[in-house]
């Protein structure tokens, strides 16, 4: 599964941190990464050519790798997985 995360950093953190002025944010990103996922009891059902399995919850079963072709060579960067994990969950009610 591909994902597409926007990251935005605050130029001005003292002027908003102090709260003199709102924040000002400048684009990151976006960052691309690929999401897997670990699926357990696996059963391929042959008479509607359907597979039945168990996705593994939490985080330990999923793992991210950055597609470093899309990030700049001249930046670096840090992201929180927390951060990432909270970005791609899906609201519950829609």
């Amino acid at each position: 599964m591909k994902r597409h995360l926007l990251q935005f950093n605050v130029t001005n953190v003292n002027d908003f941190t102090s709260g003199k002025s709102p924040p000002k944010l400048v684009e990151v990103g976006p960052f691309v990464f690929d999401e897997y996922h670990t699926k357990v009891g696996i059963q391929w059902n042959n008479q509607n050519d359907t597979a039945t399995y168990k996705q593994v919850g939490g985080v330990p079963s999923r793992a991210h790798k950055l597609r470093k072709e899309n990030v700049p060579e001249n930046k670096s960067f840090l992201l929180s997985f927390i951060r990432l994990e909270s970005s791609f969950s899906a609201p519950k009610n829609r």
